[in-house]
C-alpha cells in the first residue's frame, strides 16, 4: 500500500462521513414515523377547500358540494331509483352496467350512494381517534370504525361495502358495490394541509382526483 492509496481512503472517508452528517429533507410526518393516535390527532379539525390548491375544484356555494345534507342527497338517491334510476359513471347515464347490461335496482343505488360519497365539500369537520373517525359536512354525518375489517353501509335501496384503515400514517377508506370501488386517502402534508386523494375503479375505467384543505 502507498502513501497515495492511504491519502485516497482518508478523503472517501472523511466526504462519506460529511455526507452522512448532512440533514435529508423528509416530509415531516414520514420523518417522525406518525402512528394512529397523533395522526388522528393531527387529521381532528375543522377544514375549508383550497380552491387554487385543488385541481378543477368548485367555487364556494357551487359545484359538487351539498347543502341539503346526507338525508336529503340519499333522499333524492333514493327517489331516483325508485323512478327506475340509471347507472352509468357518475350515477347517471343509459342504465347499464360496466359489461353493458342492465343494472339491478340495488347495484344502481350502490353506484349513486358512491357517487355521493366522491363529492368533495366545501368545508369539512373531522373528529378521528386511532379507533373511529367522524366526518361532518353539508351532507350530514358519516361515522367509521378503523379498524381494517368489512363492514356494510345501508344506502337507500342497497348496500356498500365498506373498510377503513390507518396505512403508514395515512388513514385509507374503502368502499365498494358489486361494479365499482371508490377508495379514499387522507394525510397531513409537511404545510399542515389536508389531503384528500380519491380513486373509482371499475371493469371499464379508473379516474383519480385530488383536493387539498387548509385549517380553519
Amino acid at each position: 500500500m502507498t502513501w497515495h492509496t492511504v491519502e485516497i481512503r482518508v478523503v472517501a472517508a472523511t466526504l462519506a462521513l460529511a455526507m452522512n452528517s448532512m440533514p435529508v429533507m423528509v416530509p415531516r410526518l414520514a420523518a417522525q414515523g406518525v402512528g394512529p393516535k397523533e395522526m388522528a390527532e393531527r387529521l381532528t379539525g375543522v377544514w375549508k377547500l383550497n380552491v387554487d390548491w385543488t385541481p378543477a375544484s368548485p367555487k364556494p356555494g357551487r359545484g359538487r358540494a351539498f347543502a341539503g345534507g346526507a338525508a336529503g342527497s340519499f333522499a333524492a338517491l333514493l327517489s331516483a331509483v325508485q323512478r327506475g334510476g340509471r347507472g352509468g359513471d357518475r350515477g347517471g347515464g343509459d342504465g347499464r352496467g360496466e359489461s353493458s347490461a342492465p343494472l339491478m335496482p340495488a347495484e344502481v343505488a350502490a353506484q349513486a350512494a358512491l357517487s355521493i360519497l366522491h363529492e368533495v365539500p366545501i368545508e369539512i369537520r373531522i373528529e378521528a381517534s386511532a379507533e373511529a373517525v367522524t366526518f361532518r359536512d353539508p351532507r350530514g354525518e358519516w361515522h367509521f370504525k378503523i379498524d381494517d375489517r368489512n363492514s356494510t353501509m345501508e344506502v337507500p335501496g342497497g348496500t356498500l361495502r365498506t373498510r377503513s384503515k390507518w396505512d403508514r400514517g395515512v388513514l385509507r377508506q374503502e368502499f365498494s358495490s358489486a361494479q365499482r370501488a371508490l377508495v379514499k386517502t387522507w394525510s397531513i402534508d409537511a404545510n399542515d394541509r389536508l389531503l384528500l386523494v380519491e380513486k373509482i375503479e371499475s371493469i371499464t375505467f379508473k379516474s383519480e382526483s385530488k383536493a387539498v384543505f387548509d385549517r380553519q
